[in-house]
């Protein structure tokens, strides 16, 4: 009788043993359990999940680049993947004769590095929306030096041209002075030298990490390609180089 008595607490406390000694540590151990593979199987999956949507955002990022054919060359040669030395020297020569001035030297100088690939400016804006792109990419620039003379107006309109070339240039230094021949006199023109700087973006030797955020959108924003054609429309930034009021700062 007592026998019978004791059998369901006896019962239940080697139930509460074999929970706690075999089928808990069974379920979780902290590494290998059925709660932890479980964990391992569905963050595999959700990993699964993203690869195949990227891997979809690739294909309608590819369909994209081919439909929009024109937005993709405007970009391309507003920032290419190439210095293109020739281009540009070629187009500040064009400048230079619609504008009136006369060039008397246009060198390139070799390519380096825009900015420091560690630095946060290294990290190319892409265009698909995200903050920011990969930094695979090179950020390059390659110096256009300009020695051109002209009157004050002619100058004025050479960098205005320039400023607005299908080409994202940017002016590193601007030194202008009046004209002198041999002896030294005054030819009455002026003298402008200009160092341009052209930047462009070095193709990445190696092939687009999965988690490249660019691979995050279904689709290239391609608002910037029409900023780059509105840019024609843009004035130069307006400099106060004199105060009183004469048009041209060198005249007497």
């Amino acid at each position: 009788m007592k026998i019978k008595i004791l059998m369901p607490p006896l019962l239940i406390v080697v139930t509460i043993i074999m929970l706690i000694w075999f089928i808990y540590p069974a379920y979780t151990n902290g590494t290998d359990g059925f709660k932890e593979e479980r964990a391992k199987l569905a963050d595999g999956q959700s990993k699964l999940d993203t690869i195949k949507t990227k891997a979809s955002n690739i294909d309608l990022l590819y369909s994209q680049l081919q439909t929009d054919k024109d937005n993709h060359d405007v970009i391309l040669s507003y920032l290419p993947e190439e210095a293109k030395e020739e281009d540009i020297i070629n187009s500040l020569s064009s400048v230079a004769g619609n504008t009136g001035v006369v060039p008397m030297t246009i060198s390139v100088s070799k390519s380096t590095v825009a900015v420091d690939p560690t630095s946060p400016a290294a990290v190319v804006p892409d265009t698909t929306g995200n903050p920011a792109g990969s930094s695979s990419a090179s950020l390059m620039e390659a110096d256009a030096s300009c020695s051109v003379t002209g009157n004050y107006d002619q100058i004025k309109s050479f960098l205005d041209a320039a400023y607005r070339l299908e080409r994202f240039d940017k002016v590193v230094s601007l030194d202008i002075k009046k004209s002198a021949d041999a002896s030294g006199k005054s030819t009455g023109a002026l003298e402008a030298d200009v160092v341009l700087a052209f930047d462009f973006l070095k193709k990445s030797p190696t092939a687009a990490n999965v988690d490249d955020p660019v691979f995050s959108s279904s689709s290239f924003n391609m608002k910037i390609a029409q900023d780059i054609k509105n840019r024609n429309n843009v004035g130069m930034p307006i400099l106060n180089v004199d105060q009183s009021g004469r048009g041209n700062p060198f005249s007497l």
